[in-house]
């Protein structure tokens, strides 16, 4: 039986995750041009974005439950965060960076798994 995780990455391919990264931009460029945000919170809004959706792409796809664990507590921290402001966004695109580069998430993004119709066609998994 699949698992939930399982019904999500079949409608959200890994494939995906360049094109959301391409209409985050879009999006963000749009509400610079109509004046509905500025330069600066442009440039925090566009890392804050970019960090969620690698973080959403790195639980989507991570082969390892410890690591699964830790995006999941990461995108529930940075929404509160956000939420209660407890965090700018700028301070929190550092954070998330950090905590990327600490947990590996450009090496499991990387390593993200090729699946072609909902099968698992190759994958590297480095992680323990």
């Amino acid at each position: 039986m699949p698992t939930f995780l399982d019904r999500v990455r079949s409608t959200i391919p890994a494939s995906a995750r360049e094109r959301w990264y391409v209409i985050s931009g879009v999006i963000v460029t749009l509400l610079v041009g109509l004046k509905v945000l500025d330069q600066a919170t442009a440039a925090a809004w566009s890392s804050v974005v970019v960090a969620t959706i690698t973080l959403a792409f790195a639980l989507l796809y991570s082969t390892s439950p410890w690591r699964t664990a830790l995006y999941g507590l990461l995108l529930a921290v940075q929404g509160i965060a956000q939420l209660y402001g407890i965090l700018n966004g700028s301070l929190w695109a550092a954070i998330i960076a950090l905590a990327a580069t600490l947990l590996g998430t450009a090496t499991a993004a990387a390593k993200t798994p090729t699946t072609i119709d909902g099968e698992v066609v190759s994958v590297t998994d480095t992680e323990y």
